[in-house]
């Protein structure tokens, strides 16, 4: 089975609302069509990220996280601290080395890193 965005639309009358009032204008009265880019991707290009398929999730999870702010501050800001230091770990350097290994099974090359950003790019491009 493929993903439709439609589908989510159609099946969930909050992201129908969603998609109405971003193509009403109602967000961008001053800059008409600025928000092309983003409704032709998301209905006319296929929605090729799956926002549609995650939306309603985020929005529960949202949802929870206001409600918990009301409700127990020290819990909130427990959980805050909590995010914000497992976040520490992430590297974008050691990401893209993982996708690498793992995902694409490629390995890394040096470069070398006396020139400038010029010649330091075409060293790298040369590879």
């Amino acid at each position: 089975a493929s993903y439709d965005p439609h589908a989510y639309i159609m099946g969930n009358p909050r992201i129908r609302a969603i998609v109405d009032l971003l193509q009403s204008g109602y967000f961008n009265v001053n800059e008409p069509g600025i928000f092309d880019p983003l409704y032709r991707s998301l209905l006319k290009e296929g929605d090729r990220y799956f926002l549609f398929a995650d939306l309603q999730m985020y929005a529960d999870a949202h949802r929870k996280a206001r409600e918990l702010y009301a409700l127990d501050r020290t819990e909130w800001d427990r959980r805050a601290v909590l995010n914000v230091a497992s976040g520490s770990k992430f590297s974008s350097d050691r990401t893209i080395g993982e996708y690498a290994r793992e995902i694409w099974k490629i390995g890394s090359l040096p470069v070398k890193q006396n020139g400038n950003d010029d010649t330091v790019l075409e060293d790298a491009r040369k590879r």
